[in-house]
């Protein structure tokens, strides 16, 4: 039977390169790292990673182990410290992702708000181009949301002349954009 070495000398083997020193300590240490990172990271596969990692750092680093300090306390620290860092990636990128998805959001609104003032400014210019009676019916219909009898009343004028007008109003409207954005001459709905 092989006898157990004392941890320092465990430790201080695998400083030299030893892998069953390595092996050793992993067998003895593995399944308390994966406990931990598990109480923490509440996956099994990333307790499962983080197991691996620290391990995986142990040995690339094992020349800078120092045989008098306590392996287990180095471990722990190690184990936490890599949780920790993992926490703060993921609250960066989810920080990132909402800031993105807000910047996209915003670009997208202010782009709609380009355009919608855009189409606000040629409807104006589209509508002086209109008779100034029928000007005046349709921006007393559209901006002042009077019905066609309040607008007979006001102008007194007969409802069938209001409707009329808000209809050739209409028509131009629509005529004016299909030339300007060289649309097909059928209905626009």
């Amino acid at each position: 039977m092989a006898q157990l070495l004392p941890e320092s000398e465990l430790v201080l083997n695998l400083k030299n390169g030893d892998s069953k020193a390595f092996d050793r300590l992993f067998a003895i240490y593995n399944k308390q790292v994966y406990y931990f990172a598990l109480s923490y990271v509440k996956n099994a596969s990333k307790a499962e990673n983080l197991l691996q990692d620290i391990f995986l750092k142990v040995w690339k680093n094992r020349a800078q182990l120092d045989p008098e300090k306590n392996f287990k306390s180095f471990l722990f620290t190690m184990t936490k410290n890599l949780i920790l860092d993992g926490f703060k990636k993921e609250s960066s990128e989810r920080k990132y992702q909402e800031f993105a998805s807000y910047k996209n959001m915003k670009e997208s609104t202010t782009y709609n708000d380009v355009v919608m003032s855009e189409l606000q400014d040629l409807l104006k210019d589209i509508e002086e181009e209109m008779p100034a009676k029928r000007k005046s019916i349709y921006k007393m219909s559209r901006y002042e949301h009077l019905n066609n009898r309040e607008i007979s009343q006001k102008l007194e004028i007969s409802e069938k002349t209001v409707e009329n007008q808000i209809t050739l109003s209409l028509k131009h409207i629509k005529n004016r954009l299909k030339d300007l954005y060289n649309l097909p001459k059928h209905k626009l709905q």
